[in-house]
């Protein structure tokens, strides 16, 4: 059984086209974003590779953008991970 909330919202999405439903899931998965420890920063859930590769597209994207929105004030440098050498 559905609460009058639920009902309502699912009436809503109906509504929607592809494009808009993908907008509300993907919005729904920005606010379903890992809680952290206040503490230390850091995720209290965390995924190997294996893991994060087994999950849904949309639930690997949902934990890129805020392992991302962690980083944003964070001061990087960017690299090349090889080099071309000349062996002339």
């Amino acid at each position: 059984m559905t609460t009058i909330t639920e009902q309502a919202l699912i009436d809503k999405i109906r509504t929607l086209d592809t494009d808009q439903r993908q907008q509300v899931i993907d919005f729904i998965a920005s606010i379903e974003i890992p809680q952290t420890n206040e503490s230390d920063q850091t995720v209290t859930n965390t995924h190997s590779a294996r893991e994060l590769m087994k999950l849904p597209y949309h639930e690997r994207m949902k934990l890129a953008r805020a392992a991302l929105s962690r980083t944003s004030d964070d001061d990087i440098e960017l690299f090349e991970a090889y080099e071309i050498v000349d062996d002339e």
